[in-house]
């Protein structure tokens, strides 16, 4: 058995700057431990010589170069903020749905001047008792800005038509609305800065019904500035 003996090197570079990248170089030499030989910069890809670690500190990347391959690594341990999904769970009893229309639920907080919030997804379960819900019946998602009990499509993100007439016990999704909801109108803002996400039903108050509800809500903050 033959034993070829190489030196390993990896250099640890450190770079500043804002997109900064590292290069590959085309040769740099080096001393080999123990030796006033200089060795150069392995070519030919066979030898352990040819590994350099980069930090960029201004971006908090790494870069890993093993031959003529750069990997990047993202090293910031806080994600973008609109990158983030928020979950809010919210318990109903009977009180609290026969009264949906004129005290509407908060499901999250105004979030700032140039922010708003975008609903992800929303889910309803409906644990029947023994009463149906009847009179209002769709479920929204969105702003209740509180100039009518029948606010129109453009403040609205997400309904869920079927929950509350339920006559069973049963899990279904609210539907996400598409900017086709706001309609006609070329003044009209389908979602809305600064203003909290709330939930309600439309015209007025459901009659009747005795069951419990739990609804989630997945949203994210976005913010419209862009740095």
């Amino acid at each position: 058995m033959s034993i070829n003996t190489e030196y390993s090197r990896i250099s640890l570079h450190g770079i500043s700057g804002v997109g900064a990248t590292f290069s590959i170089p085309s040769q740099e030499d080096f001393t080999a431990p123990g030796s006033a030989a200089v060795i150069p910069w392995s070519s030919d890809g066979t030898e352990l010589l040819n590994k350099e670690i980069g930090v960029n500190t201004t971006d908090s990347k790494v870069f890993i170069r093993i031959g003529g391959t750069i990997n990047e690594f993202n090293l910031s341990s806080a994600p973008s903020a609109d990158a983030i999904i928020y979950t809010t769970k919210i318990g109903l009893s009977s009180a609290d749905i026969l009264s949906l229309n004129t005290t509407p639920i908060l499901v999250a907080a105004a979030q700032g001047a140039t922010k708003y919030i975008e609903v992800i997804s929303a889910s309803a379960y409906m644990s029947y008792n023994s009463i149906a819900y009847t009179g209002s019946f769709w479920l929204k998602l969105g702003y209740f800005i509180g100039l009518t009990a029948t606010n129109g499509y453009e403040n609205i993100q997400a309904e869920n038509t079927q929950i509350l007439v339920s006559e069973i016990t049963r899990i279904n999704t609210f539907t996400i609305l598409n900017d086709n909801a706001v309609g006609p109108d070329p003044t009209a803002s389908q979602i809305l800065l600064n203003e909290p996400l709330k939930m309600w039903v439309d015209t007025s108050n459901p009659t009747a019904g005795n069951s419990s509800m739990v609804v989630n809500v997945a949203w994210r903050v976005v913010d419209t500035l862009t740095s």
